[in-house]
């Protein structure tokens, strides 16, 4: 899910106004599963460790946790299922704000890669992207603000926006130096939402935001948030030592 107005402790979204994906494309994407049910998405960045965002995970138990990943399709029982084994949230993050939405999801065995499981490259440090260059958003989310969950993976490109722009367009809530901006601001129409939470951004092959929040979903001047991975890069290492 991708977070309306409300923090929420788990997510429910899906890609608006895209198009079907295939895991192929998109090797690194998974979904967070709690119960054996989606609730968010999730990137590989290693064999063991997946990086998705903190509202999805925080307060539920890990012993609930898995992630599904190898198909586009939800419904495909010959996917890799794999449980969680620990979770690590952002110590800094405020569930109100939606601050440093990010966190780690260490698995408890590797898994094994393929043509179709496949991490993903983090933006280094120092990457830094123009606005109305196009980013790459997929997942299972609802494709109409509070639709029903998408079984098939499904994908939208969406322009950068400033962190500047971004500021004017969200008077009410801060936009911080952890996140980054995406979205068509005078159409609308295309957008991550609820269920792609946690879910990967994706630029040049690589992963510089995670799904995180917006106010309602495709709306015309309310682009989607995202957790900026470039300023939470020494935070992934810290805890994972890629």
């Amino acid at each position: 899910m991708r977070v309306q107005l409300l923090i929420l402790p788990v997510d429910e979204s899906r890609i608006v106004g895209g198009q079907p994906a295939s895991i192929d494309e998109h090797p690194y994407q998974v979904s967070l599963q709690y119960n054996n049910r989606h609730v968010c998405g999730g990137s590989i960045i290693s064999e063991r460790w997946i990086v998705t965002a903190a509202h999805c995970v925080q307060s539920l138990f890990v012993r609930f946790f898995s992630i599904k990943a190898g198909t586009s399709d939800l419904t495909n029982d010959a996917a890799v299922v794999i449980d969680a084994e620990e979770i690590i949230v952002h110590e800094k993050y405020n569930r109100k704000t939606a601050d440093y939405d990010i966190a780690l999801i260490r698995l408890e065995k590797p898994l094994v890669y393929g043509t179709r499981v496949r991490p993903i490259l983090l933006a280094p440090i120092a990457d830094h992207y123009a606005a109305g260059s196009k980013a790459m958003v997929t997942g299972w989310g609802v494709m109409r603000n509070n639709g029903p969950l998408a079984t098939q993976l499904r994908k939208v490109q969406v322009p950068l926006i400033s962190s500047a722009q971004c500021s004017r367009l969200y008077v009410t809530r801060p936009i911080t130096r952890r996140m980054i901006c995406a979205g068509y601001v005078d159409i609308g129409g295309k957008d991550s939402c609820q269920g792609d939470s946690g879910g990967p951004m994706v630029q040049h092959d690589k992963l510089i935001g995670i799904v995180s929040w917006g106010y309602g979903c495709a709306r015309p001047s309310y682009p989607g948030v995202y957790t900026r991975v470039t300023v939470l890069r020494r935070w992934i290492t810290e805890k994972t030592g890629l």
